[in-house]
This record gives structure tokens, C-alpha cells and sequence, in this order.
């Protein structure tokens, strides 16, 4: 079993904590990318789909180019600075492979490629290339790409656009209609009640009273007077009030009459 970088580091501080020294470190993106790449490797002729996702995610794969002939079975491989490699998709029978333009589903998630070829929530990346195998063992490379993983699992084919995610439909609310003004009720002036004159009882010289006085009632609105209307009520007080002055009327003229 091979001791990677950051197992060896991780190891170095452990003993650290144990005899009590703090050690402040930094985040480091690691890359897993062969440098130079692999023999026949050619970036750009290797596809995913999706281009990026979670550690959920399980993508499938295209090759543009074909593998040569006698290639018995093709597949993709992620390839650490180790050299060691790890495969990551289903097989592609060799009678399809040689005719390029083949493809597969991965065989794990990417949670789990990174697993076998790195380190969950490390910032690194990996090379992914298609072998053309004629055996059991490693055959011919050809297309490669290289995906970038972020610490928090994520990942992203390098110089891919992330696939943005459908626009989820909302329904978009009516502006709601405004409210009319309400219409202001101004009260009309209410009718002023005038009464006639109060009568005056002249004793003529023949012995007649003066005309029984009489009491209009004035209807015509007064303007800015604010009043509220008259009401039914208020007539009423306004007849009782010119019959007693008939009355009375009455009486003086019938108190006139019979003087001596």
C-alpha cells in the first residue's frame, strides 16, 4: 500500500498535537495530475456528462477517438502522481470502442472516485483518461480530461462552463390592484328653519286683530353652515311649536273681541 503526501503529513501532525505543538496550517489545493501526462493522452477528446456535480453525482462519459485495433474492452481511469491507477467507469466492449465515438456510465460516484484516488474534502485534482486494454493488464491511452474537486466535494470539468440548473417556474403574482380613494361624504348644509316674526297684537280702532301670524319653514340650504340635515323629529318640534303660536294667536284675538 503506497503513503501518500497527506497521510504522511497527516501522521507528522498527530505526533505534533501529542507533544503539545500547535501547528497552524494553511489550505493547500492539491493536483493528483501526471505532469507530463501519460503516453498518447490528449486532453479535449474525453467528455462528461453532467461537466460538474456533487460527490452524488454519477456521470457518464464520451470518447471521440477510437481505440486501435485489437483492443478487446476500453474504459476510463483516474491515474495519481503515484502512477497508480484506478478505474472508474463500466467497460466498453472492443468491437465499439474501435469504432469511436463510445461512451459509458461511471461505475461509482464521484465521491467515491475521489476516495480511491485522493482524499474526500481536499481541495485536488485528477487526470481521467481512456485505456484501449488487449488484456488483462493496461493497454493504450488515448482520450484524457482533468476534473477539479473542492473541498466541500464539488467538482468541476477543467475549462467546462458548471451546468446551470433549470429555472424552477414561479408563478408570478398579479400586482394587487390599488385601492380607490374612498369618496369622502360631505355632509350638505342642512336646511335652515326660520320662523316668522313673533306676532304683535295692535288693537286698531275698529276692534279687529292683526292677521293670524303664520310660521314658514325654510327649506333652502344655507351654504357653510356645516349643519347636519333636519330630520322628521325636528319638523315635528317646529309644528308643535307654530300651532301653540296659532293658539295663541287666537286667544289674543278672541281676548280683543270682548273687550268692553
Amino acid at each position: 500500500m503506497k503513503t501518500t503526501f497527506s497521510k504522511r503529513l497527516g501522521l507528522a501532525l498527530a505526533a505534533a498535537g501529542v507533544i503539545g505543538v500547535g501547528v497552524l496550517i494553511p489550505a493547500i489545493g492539491r493536483t493528483a495530475v501526471p505532469d507530463p501526462l501519460p503516453a498518447g493522452a490528449t486532453l479535449g477528446g474525453l467528455h462528461l456528462n453532467p461537466v460538474s456535480g456533487d460527490g452524488a453525482t454519477v456521470p457518464s462519459f464520451t470518447a471521440d477517438n477510437a481505440c486501435a485495433p485489437g483492443t478487446t474492452l476500453a474504459n476510463v481511469n483516474t491515474i495519481d502522481t503515484a502512477g497508480t491507477e484506478q478505474t472508474v467507469s463500466n467497460n466498453v466492449a472492443g468491437a465499439v470502442a474501435v469504432g469511436g465515438h463510445f461512451g459509458a456510465a461511471f461505475n461509482a460516484d464521484m465521491f467515491t472516485v475521489q476516495a480511491a484516488a485522493g482524499n474526500p474534502g481536499t481541495a485536488e485534482s485528477f487526470l481521467f483518461v481512456v485505456d484501449c486494454r488487449t488484456g488483462a493488464g493496461h493497454g493504450s491511452y488515448t482520450d484524457a480530461l482533468i476534473v477539479d474537486y473542492a473541498a466541500d466535494g464539488t467538482w468541476l470539468v477543467r475549462g467546462a462552463t458548471p451546468a446551470s440548473p433549470s429555472p424552477s417556474r414561479s408563478a408570478s403574482a398579479s400586482p394587487s390592484p390599488s385601492a380607490s380613494p374612498s369618496a369622502s361624504v360631505s355632509a350638505s348644509p342642512s336646511p335652515s328653519v326660520s320662523a316668522s316674526p313673533s306676532p304683535s297684537v295692535s288693537e286698531s280702532a275698529s276692534g279687529s286683530a292683526s292677521p293670524t301670524p303664520s310660521v314658514s319653514v325654510s327649506t333652502t340650504p344655507v351654504a357653510g353652515t356645516g349643519n347636519l340635515p333636519v330630520t322628521g323629529t325636528d319638523v315635528a318640534s317646529l309644528v308643535w311649536v307654530a300651532a301653540g303660536l296659532i293658539a295663541l294667536g287666537a286667544t289674543m284675538r278672541y281676548g280683543v273681541r270682548r273687550r268692553p
